[in-house]
């Protein structure tokens, strides 16, 4: 490959990761369809002010919706769902990026009801 092909097959690498670096910030929960994460921040919408400011609840009620869209839990939470739900959750608390990101996302959504 001469140097001009490899440049521009770096340059496309690296718009490429960056495209997916700002969806991931617009979609932090890494839902795959566009049209679930609008399903998603609809939910959110909806259910955010039921909720308060709880930051566990919020980040619960986060995870919850994002494996129920994307057919991870189903209906009934089974008792490896519910596990499943608290360890993303304590890993999301744990990990002040991921938290301020979580509730960066409720924060917009909140925003956007009022």
């Amino acid at each position: 490959m001469d140097k001009k092909k490899l440049s521009v097959a770096k340059q496309k690498s690296k718009s490429k990761v960056k495209s997916q670096a700002i969806k991931l910030e617009l979609n932090p929960f890494g839902i795959q369809k566009e049209k679930t994460y609008k399903q998603f921040q609809t939910v959110l919408k909806n259910i955010l002010p039921h909720i308060g400011r709880d930051e566990e609840k919020i980040i619960q009620a986060e995870v919850m919706l994002a494996l129920k869209l994307e057919g991870v839990i189903g209906k009934e939470l089974s008792s490896e769902d519910s596990k499943l739900i608290n360890i993303i959750k304590d890993s999301i608390l744990l990990t002040e990026g991921q938290k301020e990101q979580a509730l960066m996302v409720a924060d917009r959504m909140m925003k956007h009801t009022s």
